[in-house]
């Protein structure tokens, strides 16, 4: 006989609520996990009620305000600074924060290669630079070429991202451009000075 899937409420410390449906071993091992990555759990409150649907993730978090929204059945980066120095640190920062976002926002915990690049091409980041991070990233967990997925060090790393990306107090000094450089090509003669 199947075990019947409980519905939890819990609030955080912090304000965090989150909502889980599925049987209790599945329940135990996300609270775990949730408990592992940081959180203090022992002034929450619990309510266990039936549940249609089993092995659901926990909701959004609270904590990506500012910085990733769900917009039409996808994520976006809504942040505007980055807090990076280099192009390569921001594409790794949209890398992780898109993962990040598909996986709390979305509940995927396989993401369709296409989306990040998507995502990346939105901030014109796409390049040779961007695909080897995602290829060569051993944090990153691939099945093939067609998804990606954070592993549990490159979670926490996403989220820190996140907590840096909010703070107010620090400025980045790479800012995202309309267009690519393209070295002086195609801009015409190129005019000599005369030293007189």
């Amino acid at each position: 006989m199947a075990e019947k899937p409980v519905e939890v409420h819990a609030k955080l410390p912090d304000g965090t609520e989150i909502n889980l449906k599925g049987s209790k071993d599945q329940i135990k091992e996300i609270l775990s996990a949730v408990t592992k990555g940081g959180r203090d759990r022992s002034s929450g409150s619990h309510e266990e009620s039936d549940g249609s649907r089993a092995g659901q993730r926990s909701q959004p978090q609270a904590g990506l305000d500012n910085v990733i929204q769900k917009q039409d059945n996808d994520v976006h980066i809504v942040a505007t600074d980055l807090k990076v120095k280099t192009a390569i640190d921001a594409a790794h920062r949209i890398i992780y924060l898109t993962l990040l976002g598909r996986r709390e926002l979305l509940n995927e915990t396989k993401t369709p290669r296409r989306a990040v690049v998507a995502a990346l091409r939105r901030w014109n980041l796409y390049d040779g630079n961007s695909r080897r991070l995602i290829a060569r990233d051993k944090a990153l967990l691939r099945e093939g070429r067609k998804t990606v997925a954070l592993s549990n060090p490159a979670v926490s790393e996403a989220r820190t991202f996140v907590k840096e990306i909010q703070d107010t107090n620090t400025k980045g000094e790479w800012k995202p451009s309309g267009g690519r450089r393209h070295g002086g090509r195609g801009r015409g003669k190129r005019r000599s000075v005369k030293s007189e």
